[in-house]
């Protein structure tokens, strides 16, 4: 048995061997930079976010997280033996390999390499495996590393002095996803962490597309997708543009994912509304699923997946409640991811910090126009871009409304939780509407027929919830669901016919269609005007009081955006106004349905109803092999009772808001200049110079036209004459008061207006009203001209002026004398300063022997004599150049040459003896004051007066 042993050992050795489990393979490259170069062929959808902003500085104060920065693509990756480059391909070419790859979105540099099992020194294979580069030429080669931290494409790469992968590459081969972030150190201190996102692209074969016609689109408020296709001459025109509605495929399960940030009292509120808005849409397409589930760890930015995000990092300088970015098929409008993304911070410091508009906005959200170089138009101009590209991009804005809601409830000791719930919340449904495919309406709030009792808008896509309404998904929501979902075509032909109002964001801060204004309730302009003056005054706490903030900005820009918010508003009512009458007057109803579209039309057709066609542009036809231009339109009817009550109500408004801004342009109640703390020196209160700088602006500054191209509009009007007199008043320094004993005349008092306000309106009037057709006699205004001292065509005039103003100073001069030494014989004089405080703060008393010359005179040095006509006999307007000379500087320098004159010659007999008290001793300082303040007053207006001068001589 012993010669058996071996054998068994080695029999047993064998079995045990062939039983025995593979020794497995050693990955050398654990990290998942090595990839399948199978893994990037094809076509992919790519998404590059910001997916966290740490210490920005003001370049990138305007980044949010989640913030889109390319989207919407449909890429490839090139392969380049030394980089892999990303780039767009052109949706409209098909299939994809004959598709234009022309735009590089990203570039990372690379490194090709086989996998294989690496041999011992004996050249046996081993069990571990290794990289190699020398046994097939690059392209060859099956996989490639990348260095993701390296993208040379990256708008940042110059700024960047640390990069760091935070998120290794992660791959779902199975739905062919990859995702990774890099963490970009920037040399300005910003930290930015950007997340790039790839998933396959396989159009889903149950997704029906939905054209959304233009007719359509002046109903409902839906995201849509904008394609084309080749005519008949293999050529791309605008005929062959199609618009789709971006949509969910409703066959597939929705999930959406709560964040593990999102706080537990917030959930209630999420989920109620998420349920609200999911019912809607089960009701417009039937069977649907739409659901909502805790986080299972999924990110932010990741294309595979739609999450409901709370972030409450520090960064708030942005400024933004809430955001919800949309990720669309570019071919077919299908929807392919969405989140709602939160801001916590933002609320939580909203009572102390810049409002509503980004003051540092360097970069926005879009690619957007510059601003002119004008310095009347640019504010505005800057203002609508601003504003609609937030509103392009899904961004929902703090407020003063929301401010005020917060100092409110911080004064009433209210939890926190329930705040951050009611307006949170409401963000929330606002969001998730977007969510679905639903753009703003603005103009929900203005839709009296469709409002519920208690309700201040048919839509959450409207911003009433921002007002301190609770978040209402309302029948305008529910209506457009179910036209943009539902498979049966005579419910989606119901929705049409219910005649909803909407408009789009475009149309915000536009006088097309003034009443879609984002904070406003308004159901008439009227009713707009006083809502949006009203808006101004009651936000003056929290807009020009410091409150506890620690300082206010220096740079005033935001808050020049946020005046113009309320004040804007108020101009282009005035405008859509106008136009709304030139179009009555011509009977041009396409043009009264384009100012005032819904409003106009009929609910319930009747004979006496007006039929119009809005025209269409011309599209492109094959007839018989030859192209042709086929004209298009669709059918409105016009309501004759409602355009009646429209037209009323324009004429109403056009006086209202001429009032609403002149009371701004007036006011006296709130410091014009800053008001600091004497001890600090800190800014306490911020004038409102700027607001009635802007008031003014908004009462002269020509604007385009409504409807027609090419001309401007401006409520500076003769035959109006409210403006004019306003200007008039503004570069006089006076201010017309009624004359209680005789009604039909009134006299002129002084009044000092800021010098900035003056030559303001000054420069308006002189470069920007002139320059309109029919405002040419603007100029009039101010006409002045040089006259001499001998021998001038004024001279009858000159004389009997002159012969006044003797008279009239011996008048002051007696009337002086009565009130500091009034007849006391029993006494003896005594001054009583109350009496000539009095005295000398008005200095235009019943001038009316004054106020009857035509022409004014004004002497400047010895040469120069300079005169003005008072008024303008045609229109019967008192001119600016003739009441600053007649009812200022002549009155003026009147007062000081009595008051020389009496401290003179009065001065020894009144001021010898003092009485008991010592009183008279005080009259002679008051005197020496007031004299040396009608000096420099007079010097003021007689540099003022060469300035109009010298604007009326260079008139074109």
């Amino acid at each position: 048995m012993a010669h058996l042993k071996p054998l068994l050992t080695l029999f047993l050795t064998i079995l045990m061997g062939a039983c025995a489990k593979p020794r497995p393979m050693e990955r050398v490259l654990p990290e998942a930079r090595r990839v399948p170069k199978e893994a990037l062929q094809g076509t992919f959808i790519f998404l590059k976010s910001v997916a966290e902003v740490r210490s920005p500085s003001k370049k990138y104060r305007s980044y949010i997280p989640g913030m889109h920065l390319d989207s919407d693509r449909l890429i490839q990756f090139k392969q380049h033996e030394d980089q892999v480059d990303i780039v767009s391909i052109d949706p409209v070419l098909e299939p994809e390999t004959a598709a234009a790859k022309n735009v590089l979105l990203a570039s990372f540099p690379a490194d090709h390499v086989d996998v294989q099992r690496k041999r011992n020194s004996n050249n046996e294979l081993t069990h571990e495996e290794e990289e190699t580069k020398t046994e097939r030429p690059w392209a060859q080669r099956a996989f490639v590393r990348l260095d993701l931290t390296q993208d040379s494409i990256d708008e940042h790469s110059e700024e960047i002095v640390a990069r760091s992968l935070v998120i290794p590459l992660e791959m779902d081969l199975t739905r062919g996803a990859l995702n990774f972030a890099v963490q970009n150190t920037l040399t300005d201190g910003t930290t930015l962490v950007l997340h790039y996102s790839f998933l396959k692209y396989q159009p889903s074969s149950t997704y029906e597309q939905r054209p959304f016609s233009a007719f359509d689109q002046h109903r409902f408020g839906l995201y849509k997708t904008t394609t084309f296709r080749f005519d008949a001459f293999d050529q791309i025109t605008d005929s062959t543009r199609t618009e789709f509605m971006n949509r969910w495929d409703t066959t597939r399960t929705i999930p959406f994912y709560l964040s593990s940030t999102v706080p537990q009292h917030l959930k209630p509120t999420i989920r109620r509304l998420f349920n609200e808005w999911a019912e809607l849409l089960k009701s417009a397409v039937g069977d649907v699923s739409v659901e909502l589930h805790e986080s299972r760890g999924q990110r932010l930015g990741d294309l595979r997946f739609n999450t409901i995000h709370y972030d409450a990092s520090e960064h708030s300088a942005h400024g933004a409640l809430g955001y919800a970015p949309l990720v669309s098929n570019p071919r077919t409008g299908e929807i392919l991811k969405a989140d709602v993304i939160l801001f916590s911070k933002v609320l939580k410091r909203s009572a102390f910090q810049e409002l509503f508009w980004d003051a540092s906005r360097a970069r926005p959200l879009g690619d957007l126009p510059k601003a002119s170089d004008d310095p009347y138009s640019a504010p505005i101009a800057s203002l609508t871009r601003t504003a609609r590209a937030d509103l392009e991009h899904r961004l929902t804005r703090l407020n003063e409304e929301v401010v005020q809601q917060v100092l409110t409830a911080n004064r009433l000791q209210q939890p926190w939780q329930l705040v951050e719930e009611r307006i949170l919340g409401g963000v929330f449904g606002h969001e998730f509407g977007h969510c679905l495919g639903l753009s703003h309406n603005p103009l929900a709030s203005a839709d009296p027929v469709h409002k519920k009792v208690g309700h201040t808008s048919t839509s959450i896509m409207d911003y009433a919830f921002l007002n301190g309404q609770s978040a209402r998904i309302g029948p305008y929501d529910a209506a457009a669901l179910l036209f943009a979902y539902s498979p049966d075509d005579s419910v989606r032909q119901q929705q049409l016919e219910r005649g909803f109002y909407y408009c789009s964001d475009t149309e915000v801060f536009s006088s097309r269609n003034p009443l879609c204004q984002q904070y406003d309730s308004a159901s008439t302009l009227t009713e707009l005007v006083e809502n949006q003056l009203d808006r101004y005054l009651s936000s003056y706490q929290v807009n020009n009081q410091r409150l506890e903030r620690v300082d206010f900005p220096s740079d005033d820009a935001a808050y020049e955006k946020r005046v113009l918010s309320y004040l804007l508003p108020i101009r282009q009512v005035y405008d859509n106004a106008h136009a709304l009458h030139q179009a009555s007057a011509k009977r041009d109803y396409v043009a009264l349905w384009r100012l005032a579209g819904a409003r106009l039309e009929s609910t319930y057709p009747d004979s006496e109803d007006i039929e119009v066609t809005i025209p269409q542009t011309p599209q492109l036809a094959m007839e018989g092999g030859i192209p042709s231009q086929r004209a298009s339109g669709f059918q409105v009817t016009l309501d004759r009772s409602r355009l009646d009550r429209v037209l009323d109500d324009a004429t109403r408004s056009k006086a209202t808001a001429v009032e609403a801004l002149r009371r701004i342009v007036l006011d006296t109640q709130r410091p014009a200049f800053d008001e600091t703390d004497p001890l600090t020196n800190r800014v306490t209160v911020r004038g409102v110079l700027k607001d009635r700088l802007l008031a003014l602006t908004l009462l002269a500054l020509p604007m385009d036209h409504p409807i027609t191209q090419g001309s401007v509009i401006s409520p500076y009007s003769v035959e109006e004459r409210v403006v004019p007199a306003l200007f008039a008043s503004i570069l006089s320094n006076t201010m017309k008061i009624p004359d209680p004993e005789e009604l039909d005349r009134a006299y002129f008092r002084i009044r000092r207006f800021e010098m900035p306000l003056r030559r303001s309106a000054l420069e308006l009037l002189s470069k920007k009203v002139a320059s309109v057709d029919g405002h040419a006699e603007a100029l009039n205004l101010i006409q002045v001209q040089p006259l001499g001292l001998k021998g001038a065509p004024r001279e009858a005039s000159l004389t009997r002026s002159l012969e006044t103003r003797t008279l009239l100073r011996n008048g002051y001069r007696d009337s002086l004398f009565d009130r500091l030494v009034p007849d006391q014989p029993d006494n003896g004089p005594e001054f009583h300063s109350d009496r000539l405080t009095g005295f000398l703060t008005d200095l235009s008393p019943f001038d009316k022997t004054r106020n009857d010359h035509p022409m004014a005179f004004a002497q400047l040095g010895d040469d120069t004599l300079l005169g003005a006509p008072v008024w303008l006999e045609d229109e019967k307007l008192f001119t600016a150049s003739g009441l600053l000379i007649r009812n200022n500087l002549n009155v003026a320098e009147d007062y000081l040459t009595t008051l020389t004159a009496v401290m003179r010659e009065a001065g020894p007999q009144l001021f010898a003896q003092p009485n008991a008290t010592g009183s008279r001793f005080a009259a002679m300082p008051l005197l020496e004051e007031q004299a040396a303040r009608l000096r420099n007053h007079v010097a003021v207006e007689q540099l003022f007066l060469q300035e109009i001068y010298s604007a009326f001589s260079r008139r074109p």
